[in-house]
């Protein structure tokens, strides 16, 4: 049995395959196998895949009979991975388009993995690609920054996400719903224990998150035991800071990572003392609040700009559990936000954080036009007051 299983899932993508292909054979460990599932690319993929497993036994080819990620997204391939194919007691999961940077990354891993069985994941930092805006991305963040990452063109390596080495569960766990958007690694230069991952009950059903799974993997098994994280340059992804999912302003990615922090949590939360319980149900929280926020702030970032900036003070109130419904119609009120029906919507279904909250704003909604809606701040008490 090999000890680690590599999973590459891919579609359409032969040339960026090769890459990936390329940066796991560069690896200065051996025991592991080379899972690629082709899930069922009209190029000539099958040719590539059938000439390299013929002459390397440590590949395994797979191609589905029918194309499943437009439907259910890379989380059912790497699902299946988990509970069918890796034979490995520990596994890793690497893009198609992505690459690793080092040559010892599987090595190290495993090292740490073995002289610490608490660990149940090991971590690295990722370098991002910006082919045309290399010089326009913030080089500085509050407790984390980037630099050049030397020998990666146009690169960007992520330092500080988490500090270098050991992460007991709960500073983990604590790291990550401070800022759980920056902080959701890539999962590609992620090693994790199998056995810890089956435990934490996650890509246990196909119900889940389509392409946001992030949270499901990292924060499920971070439930399990210790991290380990390498602050050092691990896996080079490519980002187009125009698209949607950069910028965090599609409501479907919103909804596929609460749909994943809930995955994340089920399962711990249901086998948990009392203790253990009460503190899942605060990072949980915590953490769907946080992530709220961040779709929020870069929809009202990029549409607004810099009126929108203004706006974010307040805006993060909403996502305090204790906000009332009134200080939310005076919030959204006395700016006076123009609210389409996608807004509207995302006002009912995602801004607020809880049920009452919820239903106060669809039946004020519903119930008055935009115009009645403002009106009705002059009857409230203190609603001419600035704050």
């Amino acid at each position: 049995m090999p000890r680690v299983s590599v999973l590459i899932a891919t579609y359409r993508r032969r040339s960026l395959l090769q890459r990936a292909i390329d940066s796991v054979y560069k690896q200065d460990f051996d025991d592991y196998e080379l899972v690629v599932v082709d899930d069922c690319s009209p190029d000539d993929t099958p040719q590539l895949m059938h000439e390299m497993a013929e002459r390397d036994s440590r590949i395994r080819y797979i191609r589905l009979d029918q194309n499943i990620g437009s439907k259910h997204g890379d989380r059912e391939i790497l699902r299946r991975f988990v509970n069918e194919w890796a034979q490995g007691e520990f596994f890793i999961y690497l893009c198609d388009d992505d690459y690793w940077i080092p040559t010892d990354l599987l090595s190290r891993s495993v090292e740490v993995m073995e002289a610490n069985p608490g660990v149940v994941q090991v971590m690295g930092a990722q370098v991002q690609i910006y082919p045309t805006a290399v010089n326009s991305i913030p080089t500085m963040n509050s407790y984390w920054h980037y630099e050049i990452a030397h020998g990666v063109p146009n690169g960007l390596v992520m330092k500080g996400i988490f500090p270098n080495g050991p992460i007991p569960r709960n500073e983990f766990l604590e790291m990550q719903s401070f800022d759980p958007v920056t902080r959701n690694v890539l999962t590609g230069a992620s090693l994790f224990r199998k056995s810890a991952f089956k435990a934490a009950g996650v890509l246990a059903s196909r119900k889940g998150a389509r392409w946001q799974a992030g949270y499901e993997l990292t924060t499920g098994i971070a439930t399990q035991g210790d991290s380990y994280y390498f602050d050092q340059p691990s896996i080079a992804a490519g980002v187009d800071i125009n698209s949607a999912s950069f910028r965090g302003t599609q409501l479907g990615h919103l909804q596929d990572c609460l749909r994943s922090l809930k995955i994340a949590f089920k399962k711990p939360k249901k086998v948990a003392g009392s203790e253990d319980r009460a503190m899942f149900n605060y990072y949980e929280r915590k953490m769907k609040h946080a992530v709220m926020f961040n779709y929020v702030r870069n929809k009202v970032g990029f549409q607004l700009g810099w009126f929108g900036s203004k706006l974010l003070p307040e805006i993060k109130e909403i996502f305090e559990p204790e906000i009332s419904g009134a200080r939310f119609f005076w919030i959204a009120c006395r700016h006076r936000l123009p609210l389409s029906p996608e807004n509207k919507r995302l006002i009912r279904i995602s801004m607020a954080p809880n049920r009452l909250l919820r239903k106060l704003v669809a039946l004020e909604v519903d119930r008055y036009g935009l115009e009645e809606w403002h009106n009705k701040l002059s009857e409230w008490p203190g609603a001419d007051r600035e704050e």
